[in-house]
């Protein structure tokens, strides 16, 4: 049966520096390629384990845009774009996830006189307006975002208060409909060697926030801090003296509300934490990196940390830490990747699974110089007793359906279901789970209450709705002797197989089964087709419905058109030659060498010459037949 869970595939286990034996992290793969770069990439993990990436994307000559993609169900995405479209530069995205729910921020200046830090929202119903979170009338850059906890996303970024080097950390939280107005935070005294730059924010599960930065007061840079508690701003504090780069540190917060920074300083990375009354002192991790720079940390569900960063090796590569023996492990290379430079790290956690994601200049074959994001996760089994989830995949119809993801909530892992339907989610946690089944071109089922217990198999049996492709459009029959011509355009959605189209000479049909089958053609999405119906009788209508249909025949709505066939000198198309059609005739003689310029009497020139004259009604009186007598379809012959 195949499976597959993000990042699992080609995994290969390893030994920290603790002598504990861990789940691998999964090879290296690009989670997105594309044809130019994409730079600075953040991530955030949602509720389930499912990794969402923002980046900014090079979309032409020098211009930058915001660019989304998640691997909700197994794979990366197709990228959006969630900035706005238009040629203002847009850079410094970041990405908070609330739930299922995702707020992300990013640097704009859609006016050309003012960088303002932007936000959007995505829910179940797709990304939101994009709102304006700084709104101020100086410089803003360099945002970080935290979520809330259902109440909304809090935001923090770099305010030029004075100059380009002389910055403050300012604050704005979601008020339910906007943004409160920007606060300084930092208020750090001005004069030449000033600035608070590069922060980062998190909030604990109890609401406190926390804000971290790179100050320079005295000319180094010394990471501060400082929180709101209650509602109420504290002091800020200087966690060190060490001299840091202008570099963002790195924050997560635990089940315990428990705050857990790192940063790069004079050569090493560090790690402090408020452990709920006082920050801890800094403690420098294993050494042996080269040039170690930009961490970021992550927290899992039993309170152990996972640090990132990237260092020299024989290029950049991206290194990973921890502290789950008890200590501090040694640091292990896992994008080592040869011949290209793996820079800007992200990394986060939950519901069982470590993801981590990069910036690279690779394919995987060696490097392109286009740089895309990169990504790899470890398991984090939770901790505890665990049984498994299975069961079959089938929609109303009783077609088995490969190629569903099926998932818990709260668990990372992804089961993609098998060629027969069948799945399997392994070593899911006890307890009671809402399972869901996702498939393109099918409606979404959830099966709540599926109680998992210890070392037994719960079944979950799937029945999805499948949704029919569009209906075909531009369908038109062009009536000819004894036969109609057919011609329409099939849907262009990708559940698209097939055209079947039905006849009647009573009525149009109504359903699939109703009348007579003409014709099912198998053809590609969104292209053009025709199809001739002969042998017809003239003078009678024919009442047509085309019916575009998937791979396993669900049918859009029908699309109707009629023709009614006719032959020579049948007028009024009613399968006889009579009075009536003589009387056209008559209007539109014009004598012998005398022509006959009106468009609407071009069907009495039978013969080869542009007048209507005694060899035309010699023709036509062949064809003669009387009322109600059919006529025959071959009375002329030019």
């Amino acid at each position: 049966m195949k499976r597959i869970a993000p990042g699992l595939a080609m995994m290969m286990s390893l030994v920290l520096a603790t002598g504990e034996v861990v789940v691998g992290w999964s090879a290296p793969t690009a989670a997105v390629l594309t044809a130019e770069d994409s730079l600075d990439p953040r991530m955030a993990v949602d509720s389930n384990g499912r990794c969402h990436v923002v980046w900014r994307e090079r979309t032409g000559g020098t211009t930058f845009r915001i660019w989304y993609s998640n691997n909700v169900l197994g794979s990366f995405s197709s990228p959006i774009e969630i900035s706005q479209a238009i040629s203002a530069q847009s850079g410094s995205p970041v990405i908070a996830a609330d739930g299922t729910d995702l707020h992300a921020a990013w640097i704009c200046d859609p006016t050309g006189d003012n960088f303002d830090i932007w936000y959007r929202k995505k829910t179940a119903d797709g990304w939101g307006t994009i709102l304006n979170a700084s709104n101020t009338s100086i410089k803003s850059l360099r945002p970080a975002i935290a979520a809330r906890n259902g109440i909304g996303p809090v935001v923090a970024w770099d305010e030029a208060v004075y100059a380009d080097d002389n910055y403050d950390t300012y604050f704005a939280d979601w008020n339910g409909s906007g943004f409160n107005a920007a606060i300084n935070i930092s208020n750090t005294s001005g004069g030449a060697a000033y600035g608070s730059v590069n922060v980062n924010i998190a909030v604990a599960p109890n609401g406190d926030v926390t804000a971290v930065w790179a100050d320079r007061i005295s000319g180094d840079y010394h990471v501060n801090a400082r929180r709101r508690v209650g509602g109420t701003w504290q002091s800020r504090l200087e966690l060190s003296t060490l001299q840091t780069g202008p570099a963002t540190p790195g924050i997560a917060v635990s089940g315990d509300s428990r705050v857990h920074v790192v940063y790069e300083a004079e050569g090493t990375i560090w790690y402090q934490m408020w452990d709920g009354s006082a920050w801890t002192a800094p403690a420098g991790l294993p050494g042996g990196l080269n040039s170690g720079i930009r961490p970021k940390i992550a927290i899992d569900s039993e309170g152990f940390a996972h640090v990132v960063a990237d260092a020299y090796e024989d290029n950049r590569d991206i290194f990973y830490c921890t502290n789950v023996g008890g200590s501090w492990s040694g640091w292990l290379n896992i994008s080592n990747t040869a011949g290209t430079h793996s820079l800007n790290a992200d990394i986060g956690y939950a519901a069982g699974l470590i993801t981590v994601t990069w910036q690279e200049p690779s394919d995987g074959a060696g490097g392109t110089g286009v740089y895309n994001t990169w990504f790899t996760t470890q398991p984090r089994p939770l901790p505890g007793p665990a049984g498994q989830i299975a069961g079959t995949v089938r929609d109303t119809l009783g077609h088995l359906v490969p190629g569903a993801a099926v998932w818990a909530a709260g668990y990372y892992y992804v089961a993609i279901s098998a060629a027969d339907g069948t799945y399997s989610i392994p070593s899911v946690p006890i307890g009671v789970y809402s399972v869901t089944a996702s498939k393109p071109w099918h409606a979404n089922q959830t099966l709540n209450g599926i109680n998992v217990t210890a070392d037994s198999t719960a079944t979950a049996d799937f029945t999805l709705i499948p949704t029919p492709p569009d209906p075909v459009v531009s369908f038109t029959v062009t009536a000819g002797n004894t036969s109609n011509t057919l011609s329409w355009v099939n849907p262009a959605t990708g559940n698209f197989a097939g055209t079947m189209i039905r006849f009647s000479t009573t009525a149009y049909p109504a359903t699939p089964g109703d009348g007579n089958l003409l014709v099912d053609r198998p053809a590609i999405p969104g292209t053009a087709d025709a199809y001739p119906h002969t042998e017809l009788t003239n003078g009678v209508t024919y009442y047509y419905t085309a019916f575009a249909h998937s791979d396993t025949y669900v049918y859009s709505s029908g699309t109707t058109a009629a023709g009614r066939p006719s032959g020579p000198a049948d007028f009024d198309h009613d399968g006889d030659v009579d009075q009536t059609d003589f009387g056209h005739f008559q209007g539109c003689l014009s004598g012998a060498f005398v022509p006959q310029p009106d468009a609407n009497c071009a069907d009495c020139l039978f013969d080869v010459d542009d007048d209507v004259d005694v060899d035309d009604f010699n023709m036509f009186m062949d064809c003669f037949s009387g009322s109600g007598v059919a006529a025959d379809p071959y009375c002329v012959v030019p």
